[in-house]
């Protein structure tokens, strides 16, 4: 016999994981499968350096963040390039 623990809001009913004060959001599977590409490198990377488990896992985080400040940048440098188009 196994032992299976979910989390709270999937043993409410609500029948998929959201945990309190955080969205879910829908990626397209070709992002999706690149974001994991990333971390798993990342975790590689950091494992067979010797890097601690908290390490790793700071590791993935600020590449996330440094991901989105950059994605952030080239969606608001695109939408300038547009606003001095129909200008």
């Amino acid at each position: 016999m196994t032992l299976k623990t979910e989390h709270s809001s999937k043993i409410a009913g609500r029948g998929t994981p959201n945990p309190r004060e955080m969205e879910l959001t829908k990626l397209p599977t070709d992002v999706r499968e690149g974001m994991e590409k990333i971390a798993l490198s990342i975790f590689t990377d950091m494992t067979n350096s010797g890097a601690s488990l908290q390490q790793t896992l700071m590791a993935i985080y600020l590449s996330g963040i440094q991901n989105t400040i950059a994605a952030i940048k080239d969606a608001q440098s695109e939408a300038f390039k547009e606003v001095r188009k129909s200008k």
